[in-house]
């Protein structure tokens, strides 16, 4: 191997740090990436373990979703259209009693927070400044207008 500077291996080793950092299947990779001779070689096969794994986890927001903090109860909204207050005038929620959220593809309930950075992973939304998502923002993004309801 060839000998590097003190400023490259710190570089190099707080680039694999990072990247490791990032990979939530790590293990399965790291097995075989650091038996890799070379610095270029352990970086390519890390950044084709991130690129499998997203891949593989593309989430993406389904629709708003309301879950009521008495019963528990997730109510989904029938698709991007709806508002959080057209779901809880529907069911008949109080505003106190609902927690305002969202449905991914994966059948899961997230907060406004976590459902921004889904959202922004998933290229569902432009905008880097949002920091919690709400039905507006998707609405927008996909040039939706608001369902009107009867």
């Amino acid at each position: 191997m060839p000998k590097r500077s003190k400023k490259t291996q710190r570089w190099q080793a707080k680039t694999l740090q990072e990247m490791f950092n990032s990979i939530k299947r790590g293990q399965e990779y790291v097995n075989v990436t650091m038996q890799r001779s070379t610095w270029e070689e352990l970086k390519y096969f890390i950044e084709l373990a991130l690129r499998e794994e997203d891949m593989a986890t593309k989430q993406k927001i389904v629709a708003p979703a309301v879950k009521d903090k008495k019963t528990g109860i997730i109510i989904e909204a029938p698709s991007k259209k709806w508002a959080h207050d057209q779901i809880e005038a529907k069911e008949h929620i109080k505003d106190k009693n609902a927690k305002r959220g969202f449905m991914t593809t994966e059948d899961k309930f997230v907060k406004r927070k976590e459902a921004a950075k889904i959202a922004k992973k998933a290229g569902q939304i432009k905008k880097d400044d949002i920091k919690k998502l709400h039905s507006s923002d998707l609405r927008k993004a996909g040039g939706l207008a608001k369902k009107k309801i009867k």
